[in-house]
């Protein structure tokens, strides 16, 4: 599994994950380094049912035509207020706020946070407590119809490599 992080780690940075001063990966800040993630692991669509970019779930208030033109600069905006909105709602949680904005775009914010009766995750109960050993509860994320889905893990592992601080 280590070397399929390897790998994806250099797909990334051959994307444009370099920057003009030749940084590397880990010389991006965490905000940069979850939108590489999102826009890899998503992958750009025009008209995925009620989705579209990068992953953008299009709201009741927004009009969008599936013929209508979207552009790579325009999905990737529509990516960046979608995790800075997510990311409002974890700022609190300080170094791991890119972490759980990250895994909140791709499973939604109140798997995390909990609504009605449904209770808070035991990965922010963890966190709140101030344990720092949370590798497997967020690993817990990685399944889709009950099932464990592979492509998920690798993207929880790139997460965990790129977003959180021990």
């Amino acid at each position: 599994m280590k070397q399929l992080i390897i790998i994806l780690m250099c797909l990334l940075m051959s994307q444009g994950a370099v920057g003009q001063n030749g940084d590397t990966l880990f010389d991006l800040d965490l905000r940069e380094r979850a939108v590489l993630i999102c826009k890899n692991f998503e992958g750009l669509h025009h008209n995925k049912g009620d989705y579209i970019g990068y992953g953008h779930k299009i709201l009741p208030n927004e009009s969008y035509w599936p013929n209508q033109e979207l552009t790579p600069d325009h999905a990737e905006l529509l990516l960046r207020l979608d995790l800075e909105k997510l990311h409002m709602m974890f700022i609190n949680y300080g170094q791991d706020a890119w972490l759980l904005t990250a895994l909140a775009y791709n499973v939604g914010p109140y798997a995390l946070l909990g609504y009605g009766k449904n209770p808070k995750s035991k990965l922010l109960v963890a966190l709140e407590s101030g344990n720092r050993d949370i590798k497997e509860l967020y690993l817990e994320y990685c399944h889709a119809w009950g099932q464990p889905i592979r492509s998920i893990k690798l993207r929880r592992l790139v997460e965990l490599e790129l977003l959180y601080t021990p």
